[in-house]
């Protein structure tokens, strides 16, 4: 039962629909194939078997296409989840809100005590919260999730499974440079051993680095696996000497780890210092040989401290230039939306600072 996705098919009418439903709870046939409509809203007294046929990466629809069993009698549910695809990314990741929801339904509570409203099922999931600002210390440190940006291509993998367990709040995108951003200032790319050396075989490898140290100040490459050498009958002569050249003539910093659980640890701890030591923004950037000529504009004005992509497009379309915008006053930054004394004081002291000459090579 439910709605076809298919054009010309416009699925059961609500009539049949209501006679089948009358038809499982009478026992005159004992399974039931249903869309999503079957996770709430059905009156099913007696269920002894739930199968999921797909993952669902959301707490809500989770809780209530299980809770279809298990109201009278315990119940069972099953659930396929297709090993080397986004499945194993929302199965893990939704177990790892499950396990979060009594100390968040504890910290409801806490709220509630505090005067803030009730909030819902679907806040689980975010743990950006209205009600986090008004919580004490302890239950703020708790609440204060590290983000990663992801390549989707790296959400099927059994990385992006150890960094749900580790609660890391994962946005998934196809990303043109990199395969994790921690902060406008860090993106790393990841290579498992094989990868490396097919990488370096094929040619992209240098190019792709060169890509991740134009576009962030601080690009990592993390190797992962036990061993580097004696694969795919490559010179280890040649592999130490890419090594060498990552690191002196591209300058891209090399983490080792041996598995996929130890390179989720690493890029945690990585995230951990950018945003809540450092207090780093979360945003991507583009490699400047393929940003157009706005994109280079908003790229240079958010290099300022506290100007993201949002606005600096609004300076620029305030003042149509950079040359326009270094040479504003205060007051009139200012007058931009987003860009408050702080902003504006910050962009006029910087402009005005010279380059320290120890700095100079």
């Amino acid at each position: 039962m439910g709605q076809s996705s298919r054009s010309l098919d416009k699925g059961f009418s609500q009539k049949k629909q209501i006679a089948i439903l009358d038809g499982f709870r009478n026992n005159e046939f004992n399974v039931l194939v249903a869309t999503q409509v079957g996770e709430e809203g059905l009156d099913i007294p007696e269920c002894n078997l739930v199968i999921f046929y797909d993952c669902v990466p959301s707490v809500v629809p989770y809780i209530q296409r299980r809770g279809r069993t298990g109201r009278r009698t315990p119940g069972r549910v099953v659930i396929f989840v297709a090993r080397g695809t986004h499945d194993e990314y929302y199965h893990w990741s939704v177990l790892s809100k499950l396990k979060r929801m009594p100390s968040t339904l504890r910290d409801l509570g806490t709220a509630q005590d505090m005067g803030v409203s009730q909030t819902s099922l679907d806040d689980f999931e975010e743990d950006t919260g209205t009600i986090a600002e008004s919580l004490p210390p302890t239950t703020k440190r708790r609440n204060q999730r590290v983000r990663l940006i992801v390549d989707s291509r790296e959400l099927s993998t059994a990385v992006a499974r150890e960094l749900a367990r580790l609660d890391v709040d994962i946005s998934g995108e196809r990303l043109q440079i990199g395969d994790y951003v921690a902060s406008e200032e860090v993106a790393i790319e990841r290579k498992e051993a094989g990868d490396f050396i097919q990488s370096l075989i094929d040619g992209r490898l240098f190019s792709q680095l060169s890509a991740l140290r134009a576009a962030y100040r601080r690009p990592v490459l993390i190797i992962e696996g036990e061993q580097i050498t004696g694969l795919r009958a490559v010179n280890p002569a040649a592999v130490f000497g890419a090594l060498a050249s990552i690191a002196i003539r591209i300058q891209v910093p090399i983490l080792w780890t041996r598995n996929a659980e130890e390179t989720a640890q690493m890029l945690y701890r990585i995230a951990v210092i950018e945003q809540r030591e450092d207090k780093k923004p979360l945003r991507t950037r583009t490699a400047e040989s393929r940003a157009s000529d706005a994109q280079t504009l908003e790229y240079i004005l958010s290099g300022f401290p506290g100007v993201d992509t949002v606005i600096s497009r609004a300076l620029l379309e305030e003042f149509g230039t950079l040359e326009r915008v270094f040479t504003a006053e205060e007051k009139e930054l200012k007058r931009v939306k987003g860009v408050g004394p702080k902003i504006a004081g910050t962009i006029r002291r910087l402009l005005r600072t010279r380059y320290p000459k120890s700095t100079r090579q």
